[in-house]
């Protein structure tokens, strides 16, 4: 019976000191042609944010936009997307991001 508990017990201190990632974004990113870098944000299904001036970027090209991380399976869960940014020639770009 104790052996039972205990089990229990130390499955439930498991999935309570689950440990969520934290993804942080800087103010300023200098990249090489080449490099990529993510750019992070956390949504839910009713807002999604996209690089509102895609069509105008010179030197860097959104080359990925995908999920990372899951906070639960339901309509309304939130998730943590990673915009993924590539260097294509120097220069600098400003990225304007808004909500669809």
């Amino acid at each position: 019976m104790k052996k039972g508990m205990y089990l229990i017990l130390v499955l439930l201190c498991m999935r309570c000191a689950e440990v969520v990632p934290e993804y942080k974004n800087k103010e300023v990113y200098n990249i090489a042609i080449g490099e990529t870098i993510d750019i992070y944000h956390v949504t839910n299904s009713c807002c999604r944010i996209c690089v509102a001036n895609l069509d105008s970027l010179q030197y860097t090209s959104q080359i990925d936009d995908s999920i990372i991380y899951k906070d639960g399976d339901c309509a309304g869960c939130s998730y943590t997307v990673a915009i993924s940014i590539m260097g294509i020639q120097a220069g600098s770009d400003t990225l304007r991001f808004t909500n669809q």
